[in-house]
């Protein structure tokens, strides 16, 4: 088994280790692969790719960070996910339960249901398996659900500059680098 997860990381903060941690202990895969969406994904805020690569390579040793996604058009996790499984095989993808309800309006999600599994993270404590039921009914075995109580974000972070949710690395990096207008006197750890 081998488990993709993608996101921003704009910046990973400690969520996203507690994550890695979870399916290091869950599942124990052969790979984690982890996926910074690259400058072109089109979301508000993105600080550039190589500092979210470079941040996202600090979170944790035991994985592999791509930079597939470093490319001038998004082309789509399924396109990722093919690209991957020429060097990777059984891959599962890692989304939030957020991503779920929206999963239908990704680039081909059939073709993605179809070949691919996902594990989710229900952070809401919403009922997944009726959203799987519902939408989904036909790849319903390729979902494998995990509850997670973490109310940490990276949006969070970008707000309030709180050190604490994320790593010291990863903190020290955003410092260094003058990224998401963090200053320097705020780095007593």
């Amino acid at each position: 088994m081998n488990i993709v997860y993608g996101g921003s990381f704009n910046p990973p903060t400690r969520a996203h280790k507690f994550i890695i941690d979870r399916l290091f202990t869950i599942f124990r895969p052969d790979n984690i692969i982890v996926v910074p969406v690259g400058n072109n994904y089109g979301k508000e805020g993105l600080i550039e790719f190589e500092h979210r690569y470079e941040m996202a390579k600090l979170l944790d040793n035991r994985v592999v960070v791509s930079r597939l996604e470093d490319n001038e058009k998004y082309l789509g996790t399924y396109n990722l996910l093919k690209e991957l499984s020429s060097e990777f095989n059984d891959l599962y993808y890692v989304i939030g339960s957020d991503n779920l309800k929206k999963l239908d309006t990704w680039i081909d999600y059939k073709n993605m249901l179809r070949d691919f599994k996902f594990i989710v993270f229900n952070r809401y404590g919403l009922d997944l398996t009726d959203i799987i039921n519902e939408k989904y009914s036909e790849f319903k075995n390729n979902f494998v659900i995990v509850e997670l109580n973490l109310e940490v974000s990276s949006s969070e972070f970008r707000k309030t500059k709180n050190k604490d949710l994320v790593t010291k690395e990863v903190y020290d990096y955003i410092v260094e680098n003058n990224l998401y207008e963090v200053i320097k006197w705020k780095m007593d750890f």
